[in-house]
């Protein structure tokens, strides 16, 4: 299927529409509450309690890395990072991540009295994790592979940039080592684009990259793209989804530019005048998800396309899908683990976040300490609306008999003001209730305002939303000059 224009489709709503619902800034539900609903703390009590419970529950977690460093800042990116090309920071900053590791390992031990840990699947993110000295990533890998339950383990994944001498071989070692997934970060093949946001990594690079043995070493390959990014166009995002379906990648995350230049300044770095206006944006994610399904996609949620032979797609048809801090997955990884600066997780009914400045996360590494900052304990009614607002992210629906039985409540007296509000959204074509079964869906014009939707059932709503960069050690994060120093 060509890229064609949807104008008459009735699936697409009118650019009013989206002035009316997209107007305001409300967070993105990948997690429920929001950050800016957490609370900063000094202590890593409460997080070893939680774990204490998680294990002696004998639930099994999932873990994610985060690695903070990147050689080179992309102008789009929100992610936590710290520019350096210096091997010294990022060895200094890989030794305090897998002593963090160690000490959460052993704490684990402690609390299980067994030699092997359970944990599900493994998430290396960043920044730029593949620059970390391969070394010191063996030295992880064997980390993993002295305490870990091997036959418990699924997934070993990676997010990978195709540049900062990236090849075959590398790749290769990678697989060696226990990786079986991949994540490369393509966010767009146009050279304006790239240039725009100080990102450049062509179609070339990245087909030189994915060779046979590349394709045959790994079980899974994602790739990453941006819309909405400065100098883009219908015909140049057009131009790249194509390319990238020529690659044939196994998932495809197509993610939305958040331009908030007010926290990340290197936002200012491009002309906000080259940004694509807010309609012409969204008929670029229409196109796209249009092009996509046809060429053999299945759309996973929000923004996440997969192959129907893909572990993600199989678990959304089981009803398994879940949706964590690091956007979705299936149904076995449910509670998130995170060591590294800035990493944030879930255990239970609990989120936590780890210290952002790398001096104090150092620091208290060091000190065999837990280096929580931020976290959050969910009351009971926090857990009923996380449900509500994760099967809307997961399968674009509400299940009020379900969440019901689940929790013991009276759907509908308990969400009395949030159903009448959604009438709004009934009338406008964005939601359906099928009375016979009790559900409520999400329709194709809808699928644009699933945040909106999900917004309604946030009793955290008339607070201020914030990004978790705005806090206190957040904020301190962004003087590099001071982080390099330090450290």
């Amino acid at each position: 299927m060509i890229f064609g224009s949807h104008n008459n489709s009735k699936a697409f709503p009118e650019k009013k529409e989206f002035e009316k619902f997209l107007k305001d800034r409300i967070p993105f539900y990948n997690l429920y509450p929001t950050q800016s609903n957490w609370k900063d703390v000094k202590e890593d009590k409460n997080y070893i309690k939680e774990l204490e419970n998680l294990y002696k529950s004998e639930i099994i977690p999932s873990l994610y890395l985060h690695f903070p460093f990147c050689p080179k800042q992309c102008y789009f990116c929100h992610c936590y990072t710290v520019i350096s090309k210096k091997e010294d920071h990022y060895r200094q900053i890989t030794k305090s991540i897998t002593d963090e590791l160690i000490n959460l390992f052993n704490l684990i031990k402690k609390i299980t009295g067994k030699k092997k840990i359970k944990i599900n699947n493994i998430h290396f993110g960043g920044g730029t994790p593949t620059v970390i000295p391969m070394d010191l990533f063996s030295e992880i890998m064997q980390i993993f592979k002295s305490n870990l339950d091997e036959e418990t383990l699924q997934e070993i994944a990676i997010e990978v940039d195709p540049r900062n001498g990236m090849d075959e071989k590398k790749l290769l070692k990678y697989s060696e080592l226990g990786i079986n997934r991949i994540s490369i970060g393509v966010q767009d093949f146009d050279d304006n684009v790239q240039l725009a946001v100080n990102r450049i990594n062509s179609f070339e690079m990245i087909n030189g990259l994915l060779t046979k043995k590349v394709r045959e070493s790994f079980r899974s390959i994602n790739f990453d793209f941006i819309y909405g990014l400065p100098k883009q166009t219908k015909e140049s995002i057009k131009r790249t989804a194509e390319k990238i379906v020529e690659l044939n990648p196994d998932r495809i995350h197509c993610l939305n530019l958040e331009h908030r230049p007010d926290v990340y300044k290197h936002q200012k770095a491009y002309k906000e005048t080259d940004l694509p206006e807010m309609y012409n944006k969204m008929e670029m994610y229409q196109e796209t998800t249009e092009f996509l399904e046809s060429s053999g996609y299945e759309r996973i949620g929000l923004h996440k396309f997969a192959k129907p032979t893909d572990l993600l797609s199989k678990y959304k048809k089981l009803n398994k899908l879940y949706r964590n801090p690091n956007g979705y997955s299936p149904g076995w990884t449910y509670n998130m683990l995170a060591v590294g600066p800035s990493s944030t997780g879930k255990i239970g009914d609990y989120y936590f976040q780890n210290i952002y400045s790398l001096d104090d996360y150092k620091s208290t590494v060091s000190k065999n300490k837990i280096p929580v900052i931020r976290e959050k304990k969910w009351s009971i009614e926090d857990g009923i609306r996380h449900k509500v607002i994760m099967d809307l992210l997961s399968y674009e629906k509400i299940y009020p008999k379900k969440v019901a039985e689940q929790f013991n409540i009276n759907f509908e007296k308990y969400f009395h003001r949030e159903l009448l509000n959604l009438n709004e959204f009934i009338e406008d074509g964005y939601l359906e209730f099928k009375k016979d079964i009790e559900e409520y869906t999400v329709t194709a014009r809808g699928s644009h305002f699933i945040n909106n939707i999900c917004h309604v059932f946030d009793s955290y709503s008339d607070l201020q939303y914030a990004s978790h960069r705005e806090f206190k050690d957040g904020v301190k994060s962004f003087d590099r000059s001071r982080v390099l120093k330090e450290i």
